[in-house]
C-alpha cells in the first residue's frame, strides 16, 4: 500500500462491480468534507492541518483508470491545485495534489472536480463530482 504525506487530507476512490457495471465510490463525498489549507505568507504551517489532498485508487483493473479533472479549469487561472489533471492506475494508485492555493488569502474557496472511471479503450464507466474546500492556515 502506498504511503501518505503527513499533510495530506486523504481521499479513498474504490471501484466496485454492481451487479454488471462497474461504479465509483468517494470517501470522503460529501460537501465540506474535504478540506485543505493554504498557509499564509510570512507564518508557519499548522502542522495539524493538511495542506494537499491525496487520493488513493482501489479495485481498479484490467487497465482502468481513475481521472480527476477540475470542473471548471478555465475558471482556475490562480491554480488552487497545481494541476487540473491527475491520474490514477493500478501501478500508480497514489497521486498528491501539492500544496493548495487560495485566490484571496482571506477567503474560503471551493475546487469542484469529477472524478472519473475510465475503461482502457477510454470509455467512460462511471463518474461522480466532490469538492475540495481550501481555507487560510491562520
Amino acid at each position: 500500500m502506498p504511503t501518505v504525506l503527513n499533510d495530506a487530507t486523504l481521499v479513498s476512490v474504490a471501484v466496485k462491480l454492481v451487479e454488471t457495471k462497474y461504479k465509483l465510490s468517494v470517501f470522503p463525498m460529501r460537501h465540506g468534507d474535504t478540506i485543505a489549507f493554504q498557509t499564509r505568507k510570512g507564518r508557519s504551517p499548522s502542522p495539524e492541518r493538511p495542506h494537499q489532498v491525496a487520493w488513493v485508487a482501489h479495485g481498479l483493473t484490467n487497465g482502468m483508470t481513475i481521472a480527476i479533472r477540475a470542473k471548471y479549469p478555465e475558471a482556475d487561472k490562480n491554480k488552487r491545485l497545481l494541476e487540473n489533471d491527475y491520474e490514477l492506475t493500478e501501478a500508480q494508485p497514489l497521486k498528491q495534489s501539492g500544496l493548495v492555493n487560495l485566490r484571496s488569502p482571506q477567503e474560503v474557496d471551493i475546487w469542484r472536480y469529477n472524478v472519473l472511471l475510465i475503461d482502457k479503450d477510454g470509455n467512460p464507466l462511471d463518474s461522480v463530482d466532490p469538492d475540495i474546500i481550501i481555507k487560510p492556515d491562520p
